[in-house]
């Protein structure tokens, strides 16, 4: 029982690196958006 809750406690953090993840990515992505737009409307 306890090596279930423990497999389900890393499973949990795995899905929060992968959120975490995601949304650095998504950020990072409308950042560099951000950045090049005054340079295409130029």
């Amino acid at each position: 029982m306890a090596k279930r809750q423990k497999l389900l406690i890393v499973d949990d953090h795995a899905e929060l690196r992968t959120l975490i993840h995601m949304t650095l990515e998504y950020m990072t992505f409308n950042f560099t958006k951000l950045l090049m737009a005054p340079a295409l409307f130029k």
